[in-house]
């Protein structure tokens, strides 16, 4: 017999007209939500399915450890800051006193426990946070069972897991982490004790016992205090969020409730400032209270709230409008992410105000808007993948479950409502599933060398040249301290641009042990190293005067080795864009040691001697080795102004009115191009993905000089031209801006490539629902609709004069 839905399971059968809650009778099982409240409680069927979810992340967060984006690292800039602040509290440094830190006293240390137990490599290190992601999906089981049934819980771990950011980025040693699993336990403990639906195994009450809550939310207030010892911003939003649940609630409750409700509170904070109190206290002892504030309060705030308002034009006018263009800039790069992110926080956001409109005695939502609120707070200023993966995890099970509430009203019997459940949900979050299968596969068919040198990165897997350039950047600062030993390393690197001031080169400055430094920063980063550190300049080059250490470097563009006085260049490699450059103090046992410049090019070729020669490598170091085209303004030489990308990105400007050499036929062809002549081709239909491949030409053997142009024009959507060498992008232009282009690419170095173009979808789906209003309204909530329309009039060789 079909159930009614006001049956006594419902919450709604113990509500009045009038909206107030009536206590239902004596020995009626009381349930929440459409299902008993005893559903909600572990039972040992869930111990499997909590082992598999552990075991199912580990072995995905395992494989892609050694795999980062970044030619096996998350990137070097921020695998070298993490790695030298490990070696600084291994060797007995202090956080902040000793070594830099932005966030907080606690990540650091936990990072140098797992290098200290599993062995003194990076590698170590991100095996360890691959067990604490273990732990976390456990833990979010746990938290997922306060809310669904055991298979909808597990199923809300797995797209947790399915769009984690290891696929395309590797695994971070982040603090986010280690705050991601305190928040975790911390919310377990606040819907047990004093957020979840009232218990059906005791009388009703007017308000939750103080007794009983306190030690609870002493609790949830310590767990906080820890999140924030890993990243202080991070823990105050959950502390902000949490209190600000706290005293809407004790507002909401009769006067006998409001005791309870602000005991609570007063027991929380006690928790959370009491763990402030022991961190600052033993900070203040080891001499780094001056140091903490400096990085964690007096940097951020300068970096973030000052130079970031002032570039987008607001501190100019006033903190007020700074804050403005800060919420119109936090706006914009939200709406600029994966929709999908926008779409679990709404459903929590919508469900919550819903069960506060019918006065539900389950609260849980109205916490979980509250934390989910909060935390979004966190993906500012940087609002890519990851910080939107780290900031909204904890409302993907409850998103899950509103989703559940839904289906459920068409389709009473459990198992159709959870199937269905599981299909809408994978209809919102697929395409960042998919999307995280296709980088997957780019990240196992790229990285095929495994790094040996040097020893602290062993293991990490990443492409042939990079592998080269470890290699011989290595041997030569290894065959310097031969002779020199206990030779320092120390960075120089400029900050390329304002938002790229933590360098590659930092890498290096791990390589050897007993790399000391003698200031708590060991680079040069804008703000920090300029106003919040007025004399790391001064120090620094005193110390290399006096010290004379190797100096390293990386910067971007072409080869351009600095002049350092009674330095000479000992090594330079060739980046992905740039070059590394390791320079040695002048003696004159410097040949007869050994200590030769070398240098290594891209490709494998190498020249040594010529800086002892005063000249420059004998091999060309060619233009711009950055595979990445620039746009560099406008030509008329085929009539209408056109548009112009060249690859490299100095690629002197000269007339490419030459007739061109048609491809030969494509070995690919996308099912939204047509081929409407010799060498002249139409894209017009709906991208199977961002990046997908429209158009790929065979591979053959090119010679340096070989000069591809294509000419056509772009109505919407965008498109990605350039060569690929041993499955890497060697050099490519993107064309994004509607109407006539003209695309040119020259190979700089004699080999085999394949040319290719693929779709290049920049634009958010709310831009595509402003000019697509129907399709795009719709993909907004799927991601799937990205329309590519472009018209190539003519792609081919340049023939020689």
């Amino acid at each position: 017999m079909r159930r009614s839905r006001l049956s006594s399971e419902s919450p709604i059968a113990f509500f009045r007209k009038d909206g107030h809650a009536s206590a239902p009778k004596e020995g009626t099982r009381v349930a929440v939500h459409g299902r008993p409240n005893e559903s909600r409680r572990l039972s040992p069927a869930d111990a499997p399915i909590a082992v598999a979810l552990a075991g199912l992340t580990l072995a995905i967060a395992l494989l892609f450890a050694p795999r980062g984006y970044q030619a096996g690292f998350v990137d070097m800039a921020h695998d070298g800051y993490q790695l030298r602040q490990i070696l600084d509290l291994s060797a007995g440094g202090v956080i902040f006193r000793d070594t830099f830190d932005q966030y907080g006293a606690g990540a650091g240390y936990l990072n140098t426990a797992a290098w200290l137990l599993l062995g003194r490599r990076l590698l170590a290190v991100k095996y360890a946070v691959c067990v604490w992601y273990a732990f976390i999906a456990v833990a979010l089981f746990v938290f997922a069972r306060q809310w669904l049934a055991p298979v909808l819980a597990g199923f809300s771990v797995l797209v947790w897991v399915g769009l984690a950011p290891f696929y395309q980025h590797g695994i971070m040693l982040s603090p986010h982490v280690y705050v991601l699993f305190f928040q975790t336990l911390a919310l377990i403990v606040a819907v047990a004790a004093f957020a979840g639906p009232p218990r059906s195994d005791r009388p009703p009450t007017k308000g939750r016992s103080s007794r009983r809550s306190w030690p609870a939310a002493v609790a949830v207030g310590v767990l906080t205090g820890l999140s924030w010892t890993m990243k202080q911003s991070v823990g105050v939003l959950f502390f902000s969020a949490v209190i600000v649940y706290l005293v809407g609630r004790a507002m909401t409750r009769e006067r006998s409730g409001r005791a309870a409700a602000a005991t609570t509170i007063v027991a929380t904070a006690i928790g959370f400032f009491g763990v402030i109190a022991v961190v600052l206290a033993l900070l203040w002892m080891a001499g780094a209270l001056p140091d903490w504030y400096r990085q964690t309060v007096m940097f951020p705030r300068e970096l973030y709230l000052q130079e970031y308002s002032r570039r987008l034009g607001g501190a100019a006018a006033g903190r007020l409008a700074g804050a403005v263009a800060m919420a119109i800039e936090f706006a914009r790069l939200q709406l600029a992410q994966a929709p999908y992110w926008l779409a679990i926080r709404a459903a929590v956001f919508i469900a919550a105000l819903s069960q506060v409109r019918r006065r539900w005695p389950d609260d849980r939502l109205a916490l979980m808007a509250s934390v989910t609120a909060f935390l979004w707070l966190g993906a500012f200023p940087s609002a890519n993948f990851m910080h939107q993966w780290w900031t909204a995890s904890l409302a993907i099970p409850p998103f899950v479950w509103a989703v559940h509430q839904v289906t459920r009203r068409f389709a009473v019997p459990a198992p159709i409502a959870s199937v269905c459940t599981i299909a809408v949900v994978l209809v919102v979050v697929g395409a960042g599933i998919v999307e995280r299968k296709r980088a997957a596969a780019f990240r196992a068919s790229s990285l095929t060398e495994t790094l040996v040198n040097p020893p602290v990165l062993r293991g990490i897997r990443t492409d042939p040249p990079m592998k080269h350039a470890f290699d011989t950047m290595y041997g030569a600062m290894t065959t310097y301290r031969e002779h020199h030993p206990g030779a320092r390393v120390v960075s120089i690197d400029p900050a390329d641009r304002f938002w790229s001031g933590i360098n590659e080169s930092l890498l290096f400055l791990s390589a050897f042990d007993g790399n000391a430094h003698s200031q708590p920063v060991y680079w040069d980063l804008p703000v920090l190293s300029t106003s919040i550190y007025p004399r790391y300049s001064e120090v620094l080059w005193r110390e290399i005067r006096t010290g004379k250490p190797l100096l390293v470097e990386h910067h971007e563009g072409k080869y351009s080795p600095t002049t350092i006085a009674e330095y000479g260049l000992l090594a330079a490699s060739e980046s992905d864009f740039g070059y590394w450059y390791v320079y040695a103090p002048d003696h004159a046992d410097r040949v007869r040691h050994g200590e030769v410049s070398t240098f290594l090019a891209r490709d494998g070729s190498t020249d040594a001697g010529f800086a002892e020669r005063g000249t420059g490598p004998r091999i060309d170091s060619g233009l711009n080795p950055s595979a990445s085209g620039a746009a560099r303004g406008t030509s008329s030489t085929r009539g209408a102004p056109a548009t112009v990308y060249t690859w490299p990105a100095d690629l002197p400007l000269r007339d490419w009115r030459r007739s061109i050499e048609p491809l030969p036929s494509p070995i690919f062809r996308d099912r939204i191009t047509s081929q409407r002549g010799p060498g002249a081709w139409i894209v017009d239909g709906q991208a199977a993905g961002r990046f997908e491949r429209l158009l790929e030409f065979p591979e053959r053997e090119i010679a340096a000089g070989t000069t591809v142009v294509a000419r056509g024009e772009l109505v919407e959507g965008g498109l990605q031209i350039g060569f690929i060498q041993q499955n890497q992008w060697s050099g490519f232009v993107t064309v994004t801006e509607p109407g006539p282009f003209e695309a040119v690419l020259e190979i700089q170095r004699l080999g085999r490539y394949r040319l290719l173009l693929a779709n290049c979808i920049e634009q958010s789906p709310w831009q595509i629902a402003r000019r697509h209003w129907l399709r795009g309204a719709a993909g907004v909530f799927t991601g799937g609709f990205m329309p590519n329309r472009a018209r190539i009039s003519e792609i081919g060789v340049m023939r020689r004069e």
